[in-house]
């Protein structure tokens, strides 16, 4: 929940709010209002690029994760793959490079404090092609990556470097290709 009162008129962009107990995210009294933009509002809140969609917590009813430290890769309020907030920030925004989990921020940056972090294949093709990616970019070092659906992934010429794999499918590797995995 976020509340204006006083003398403040914030301006908030690329965030969340979802979940509030009382029902009501963003409200404010004695006629302060907030300018909210590209932010996932629930029950929505006018500006530019806000949606009023479930964020897809990966668990909100634990919110600092299994290892009950918040700001850490296991986060309950981290998204989950496909969620309406992936790339969906301000495209011009100069929000911080890493996310609160120190998680490096790329492309347009995603909603909230969380950056997504794994990119999960849609469908074959060339690993080095964007649109095959549910993350929306070719994945790094700093994303985990799983091969599903039984698709073929071919690996041109070249180095990359993603976390760790999850493999349902198939890995072609062109010569000269190398795939190397970055412990965090």
């Amino acid at each position: 929940d976020f509340f204006v009162w006083g003398q403040s008129n914030p301006t908030i962009k690329n965030c969340i709010f979802w979940g509030n107990r009382k029902g009501v995210e963003v409200s404010s009294i004695e006629g302060n209002t907030a300018t909210v933009s590209y932010s996932d509002v629930e029950g929505g809140y006018p500006g530019t690029g806000n949606i009023n969609q479930d964020p897809l917590f990966a668990n909100a009813a634990d919110p600092n994760g299994p290892d009950n430290l918040f700001s850490t890769t296991d986060d309950g309020l981290a998204l989950q793959n496909f969620s309406p907030a992936i790339n969906s920030s301000n495209p011009t925004t100069s929000l911080p490079i890493n996310d609160i989990t120190n998680r490096i921020r790329i492309g347009i940056f995603d909603m909230g404090a969380y950056e997504f972090s794994t990119c999960a294949t849609l469908a074959s093709g060339l690993w080095n092609d964007p649109m095959i990616w549910s993350c929306g970019h070719v994945p790094t070092a700093t994303d985990d990556v799983i091969i599903s659906n039984a698709n073929t992934i071919v690996i041109p010429a070249g180095i990359f470097s993603v976390h760790s794999i999850t493999l349902n499918g198939t890995i072609i590797y062109d010569p000269g290709s190398n795939l190397e995995m970055v412990p965090l």
